[in-house]
C-alpha cells in the first residue's frame, strides 16, 4: 500500500511537470560597470601603456564613485577591458 507521503509527492511531481515554466531572471547592469566601459572605450585609442590608461580610468571612477570598494572598481575595469577585447 502506498503511504500518504509517497502519494502526495507523486501528485506534486506531476503538478510541477505540468506547471514548469522557465523563469528568466532580469539582468541589471551596475552603473559602475557601465561607467567603466564608457571610460575604457574613451582611453582605448591612446598610444600609451596599458598601465597608464588603467590608472586614468581608475582615477576617474574613484572620483565618480567614492563610496565603492576599490576592488569593485578594479574588477569593473577588468570586465570592461575583457568585454572590449572579446567584441
Amino acid at each position: 500500500m502506498i503511504t500518504l507521503r509517497v502519494w502526495i509527492a507523486s501528485i506534486l511531481k506531476k503538478w510541477v511537470s505540468i506547471i514548469d515554466v522557465p523563469i528568466e531572471i532580469p539582468r541589471t547592469i551596475d552603473p559602475l560597470d557601465e561607467a567603466a566601459l564608457v571610460i575604457v572605450r574613451e582611453y582605448e585609442p591612446f598610444r600609451t601603456s596599458g598601465e597608464w590608461k588603467r590608472h586614468q580610468v581608475y582615477a576617474k571612477l574613484i572620483k565618480r564613485f567614492p563610496g565603492r570598494k576599490k576592488y569593485d572598481i578594479s574588477f569593473s575595469i577588468e570586465k570592461a577591458i575583457q568585454e572590449i577585447r572579446n567584441a
